[in-house]
């Protein structure tokens, strides 16, 4: 309820900041690959990128009080980036469904999130960690990266600042707060949590740790916990960069002069 309360603050406030803050990824992006126009990567994050943004300002454009703004915006775009000044149309949210079933690796995606989330889960079982959960969540929060690249920096930035938010729960847990106090404080970890996650995951992962050890804690005994915590987590990492890294789409080679086939 807390996180549903502060996400929807910012539409009340700045209702157009997230097309905002997509144009200006985008144009600082479609900089950056114009100043290397040999970088492939440069180039293609830029694309990614003036992608998003005109989704976005879609998006925006379909609502009477981001509409004047968010066409604005596409003017802004459109000089920066070279990118046409009228937007797509907004997809709805049974084509978009469609869309993304009838894209050929939902499957592979999912087969790969259920496979690492049961080997993650029943490697901590085996370890004899108290919460194999943490494991498959661990692995599955790794896999949500779009490329191995992001999944590796995210697999690092979940097992190591879960370690440092297990270190900074461990005295809270030690001082056997009440329930309204563990309670006050989870609300705090949850409003900073909502702020810093959208910025930098790494951060985000110093007040999430906390914020579930303490939540787990209202329910029995927290004695042990953080190291669970840790261990696991760290566990998932490790079987979410292995399940990038070995369960992909593969190319079949195929005669000179025809193309490759995904299998």
């Amino acid at each position: 309820m807390v996180a549903c309360v502060v996400c929807l603050a910012g539409f009340l406030v700045r209702p157009s900041g997230p097309a905002r803050l997509a144009v200006r990824r985008a144009t600082l992006a479609a900089e950056a690959a114009a100043l290397a126009p040999d970088d492939r990567g440069a180039v293609g994050r830029a694309q990614d990128a003036v992608v998003l943004a005109r989704t976005v300002l879609a998006d925006d454009a379909s609502h009477g009080r981001t509409r004047e703004t968010a066409l604005r915006l596409a003017d802004e775009l459109s000089g920066a980036a070279g990118t046409p000044a009228d937007l797509p149309s907004r997809l709805s949210l049974r084509a978009t469904a469609r869309a993304s079933l009838t894209d050929g690796g939902w499957g592979l995606r999912a087969a790969r999130v259920t496979l690492a989330a049961a080997a993650a889960a029943g490697l901590a079982q085996v370890a004899g960690f108290g919460h194999p959960a943490w494991a498959a969540m661990g692995a599955t929060a790794t896999l949500q990266g779009t490329t191995t690249q992001h999944a590796v920096v995210r697999a690092l930035q979940r097992a190591l600042g879960t370690v440092a938010g297990a270190l900074i729960a461990w005295p809270l847990l030690d001082a056997h707060l009440g329930f309204w106090a563990t309670a006050a404080l989870v609300v705090v970890l949850q409003v900073v949590t909502e702020i810093v996650v959208g910025r930098h995951y790494g951060l985000a992962m110093l007040t999430i740790t906390p914020m579930a050890l303490l939540m787990t804690s209202l329910g029995g005994s927290g004695e042990g916990i953080a190291l669970d915590r840790a261990l696991d987590t760290a566990v998932g990492a490790l079987v979410g960069v292995l399940a990038v890294v070995l369960v992909h789409a593969r190319r079949r080679a195929t005669a000179p002069g025809t193309g490759g086939t995904a299998v």
